[in-house]
């Protein structure tokens, strides 16, 4: 654990850059959350940006309510936009 003098010497020497318009169409997007009809799992999507630039790609992810380690249902799937449990929970619609 870093204590306080050296956590301020740590930012201290970092370097300083203000988040641009570039930082922020870098960054994942992270949405259209999907609760199971039991409360045990969400399922979201996450848009990441092409590395050419030209868009996004989206991608469908579950985890569990409580907590835990995401995973992924479907990648690149281009329409994938609001994924959607059925009514018993078994499947998700993406």
């Amino acid at each position: 654990m870093l204590h306080a003098p050296l956590l301020a010497l740590a930012l201290a020497a970092a370097p300083i850059h203000a988040m641009t318009v570039e930082d922020l169409l870098a960054l994942d997007r992270v949405g259209a959350p999907s609760l199971s009809p039991d409360g045990s799992q969400v399922a979201f999507t996450v848009s990441r940006p092409k590395a050419d630039g030209s868009g996004l790609t989206p991608s469908v992810w579950l985890v569990a309510a409580a907590g835990g380690e995401p995973r992924p249902l479907a990648t690149g799937a281009e329409r994938s936009s609001a994924p959607r449990f059925s009514p018993d929970g078994g499947l998700v619609a993406v």
